[in-house]
């Protein structure tokens, strides 16, 4: 049964090496399981909650070969935005709002849209009232937009992001500062708060070490031979 269930609704993904899987969110952690996996066992938890999710981002999502693997990053995507994973400024934020207003409700229509209609709506992590007012003053501008356009338009979006395609871990740095570390396509990146703070590219990193509780990233800088190394060190979970 489980095979059939990925053949019929992920038959596309595995080709474009963004492969769906399990989430299993027993404890405070989620598990990542192959959905192809035999004789899984998991530990005794009530209830196990189970998601079909993402793991691999593409660089470019409109590369992708089928439409289908597509609006399955802008789902992901969808979620990441309500998560908290997906974070960005206000204004952006109220901007992919939006679209995904005009994507749910379709026009705005002032006799159906009155008052705050989005209040009801959960869409983002941290919802203000300020970023309601801009969505739907964004949504009044997208008239006429086919859910396609809007689905396009948010991945658009979203793609360019900093936050695009990571899954933000807790960590400390060497000066034991809470940070958050996370990675893409792009690189290794740290954020403080909400700010993205450094990029290491994969091409600056030159080795990646692990060792008791710290993480060590050896770099080299094109433009400079010497070898600079970042320690960051896990937080305790």
């Amino acid at each position: 049964m489980e095979d059939q269930m990925y053949d019929k609704h992920f038959p596309l993904i595995v080709d474009v090496l963004v492969p769906a899987t399990l989430d299993t969110t027993f404890s405070q952690n989620g598990k990542w399981v192959w959905a192809l996996n035999a004789g899984l066992h998991f530990p005794d938890v009530d209830p196990l909650q189970f998601s079909f999710r993402v793991k691999f981002y593409p660089p470019d999502p409109f590369k992708l070969k089928e439409d289908i693997t597509r609006y399955q990053i802008y789902l992901q995507l969808k979620r990441d935005l309500l998560h908290g994973r997906l974070y960005c400024d206000p204004n952006a934020a109220a901007q992919l709002g939006a679209y995904i207003l005009q994507e749910e409700l379709g026009d705005f229509n002032p006799e159906e849209h009155v008052g705050n209609y989005v209040a009801d709506l959960k869409i983002l992590l941290k919802q203000t009232t300020y970023i309601e007012e801009k969505m739907m003053e964004f949504h009044e501008k997208l008239k006429d937009q086919t859910p396609e356009q809007v689905e396009t338009a948010f991945l658009r979006k979203a793609a360019c992001l900093d936050t695009y395609g990571v899954d933000p871990q807790p960590v400390k740095d060497h000066a034991g500062n809470q940070i958050y570390l996370g990675i893409n396509h792009t690189g290794i990146l740290t954020f403080l708060g909400n700010r993205r703070t450094t990029r290491y590219l994969w091409k600056q990193v030159q080795n990646i070490n692990y060792e008791g509780k710290m993480f060590i990233v050896h770099l080299v800088f094109h433009e400079d031979p010497r070898t600079k190394v970042s320690d960051i060190r896990p937080s305790v979970r």
